[in-house]
Order: C-alpha cells, then sequence, then structure tokens
C-alpha cells in the first residue's frame, strides 16, 4: 500500500477512507443494496475532488483515497467518516443502517 501512495502521488502521503455499511431489514428485498450502494458512489463522488479515487471494494464496502498531502487528506477523509456515519447510520423505514468506517494515511 505505501508504495502505492509513493508511485500513485509522487511520494507524498495519501490518506485512505475505507467503510462498510450493514442494512438489517427482513423484508428488504434481494439485491436492494445496490441501489445503496450506487447512493452512496455518487455522493461521494460529488463530495471529493477529480484528484481522489472512489471504489466500491465489495458488495458493501467501499475505499476513498484522498490523494494530497497527508495534512489535507487526513483531516478531508475524517470529515467524510464522519458525514458519512450522520447521514447513513439511522432507521429509515423500518431499515436499520449502521456504518463502519477507518481512516488511515500512508
Amino acid at each position: 500500500m505505501r508504495q502505492l501512495g509513493t508511485r500513485w502521488h509522487g511520494g507524498n502521503p495519501v490518506s485512505f477512507l475505507i467503510f462498510e455499511w450493514e442494512e438489517v431489514n427482513p423484508t428488504t428485498v434481494e439485491g436492494a443494496h445496490h441501489a445503496v450502494a450506487k447512493q452512496l458512489a455518487d455522493r461521494l463522488t460529488d463530495l471529493v475532488r477529480t484528484r481522489d479515487i472512489v471504489a466500491r471494494w465489495g458488495t458493501k464496502e467501499f475505499a476513498v483515497i484522498f490523494a494530497c498531502s497527508g495534512v489535507t487528506a487526513t483531516p478531508r477523509a475524517s470529515s467524510i467518516a464522519e458525514w458519512l456515519t450522520r447521514e447513513y447510520s439511522h432507521d429509515v423505514d423500518g431499515t436499520v443502517r449502521t456504518i463502519r468506517t477507518c481512516v488511515t494515511r500512508l
């Protein structure tokens, strides 16, 4: 991972935000998590800069790479992690949604 930061961003530190979400609703239609993933991807793409990377990492996981110096990238990643928790961790129409986030810098 450290080599990714060195090669991709000219040796400057990069920050990563990795998160997953979980929905609990016994009546949820199979595959409904894809609609949530699309909504999250669209919203994250609007929040980050064009040089940052938003990627779906798994069924319910995303990774965001912030391409700027670690001085500004880590607070930015933390801010977006807080936003995700605030906006997506709640009960929506009987569906309990939780978000787990991790922010790190390389």
